[in-house]
């Protein structure tokens, strides 16, 4: 099958919700216009992208053996603040967290 196919199969589901594809079934994502981009770490090797007219994305994550491919709500590339309070808001309970940290070190400093 083709990317074209796995991709409308992807838009049929739940946001995030990751579809696997054996990599032996298929090219690689950038034949399919995929651009390599970044991702929350899961032990994957690369990540890749492709925005969406909609301001949506599809979104790769490539393993040893397979992909998983799921789309986002909001592109990244399009919209990074968007794209983590929608899609991924842990980032920004990261953010605060780091920056607590930061001021409880620089005010202990002083």
């Amino acid at each position: 099958m083709s990317w074209f196919v796995y991709e409308n199969r992807v838009l049929q589901r739940s946001v995030h919700e990751d579809i696997r594809i054996e990599k032996v079934q298929i090219e690689r994502p950038s034949s399919a216009g995929f651009i390599e981009s970044i991702g929350d770490p899961q032990g994957q090797k690369n990540d890749y992208r492709k925005g969406l007219k909609d301001g949506r994305c599809l979104h790769i994550r490539e393993y040893e053996d397979h992909f998983l491919l799921h789309w986002d709500k909001i592109d990244p590339i399009q919209n990074p603040i968007g794209h983590i309070i929608t899609d991924a808001p842990h980032w920004i309970f990261i953010g605060f967290f780091g920056l607590l940290v930061l001021a409880i070190v620089l005010d202990s400093d002083n």
